[in-house]
């Protein structure tokens, strides 16, 4: 009997480089203009992404307005485990922004007192507007957009905050 090949959907590139996208298109800057989308913050964004129940209580210790989150999005695996090695898996991360920035989709900038930040090229643009049609990039994208309270947080804070809610669920 062959074996069937075991396919891992929050693993796959497309998936994972629509995710970075999105949250280059809704949190690379703040509201004043400020870049601050680089390897710390960027890990964190997609790890709330993939766990919106962490990203639902994130929002409430921080008493923000939460998602509007369905079974599918509560009742998953990702929600059932406590699987915190994402948040320092840079390794990974490094893969898939090599492969955005080799395709074109972000740019890298750099900055003596901040260190590398990571921006939306023209090309990125054009993608997002692309994704526009898919329902669960749209849910994606909502989530992003409710994150943009969080950019005012510290790193060190947010992860900290982060493993005090994963520890209580």
């Amino acid at each position: 009997m062959n074996d069937l090949p075991y396919f891992i959907p929050d693993d796959e590139l497309d998936l994972n480089i629509s995710i970075l996208i999105i949250i280059f298109n809704s949190l690379e800057r703040t509201n004043r203009g400020k870049l601050i989308i680089n390897n710390e913050n960027l890990i964190i964004f997609i790890f709330l992404i993939k766990n919106p129940i962490i990203l639902n209580e994130l929002l409430h210790s921080t008493q923000n307005e939460l998602l509007s989150l369905n079974d599918c999005d509560i009742y998953n695996i990702e929600n059932t485990s406590k699987h915190m090695d994402f948040l320092y898996d840079y390794e990974w991360l490094k893969v898939l922004l090599k492969y955005a920035s080799k395709k074109g989709i972000i740019s890298v900038l750099y900055r003596k007192n901040t260190g590398f930040m990571y921006v939306l090229t023209d090309k990125g643009k054009e993608i997002y507007k692309s994704l526009s049609n898919n329902n669960f990039l749209k849910k994606i994208q909502s989530f992003a957009l409710k994150m943009k309270v969080l950019q005012q947080y510290k790193v060190k804070d947010l992860k900290i905050l982060i493993n005090k809610i994963s520890e209580n669920i």
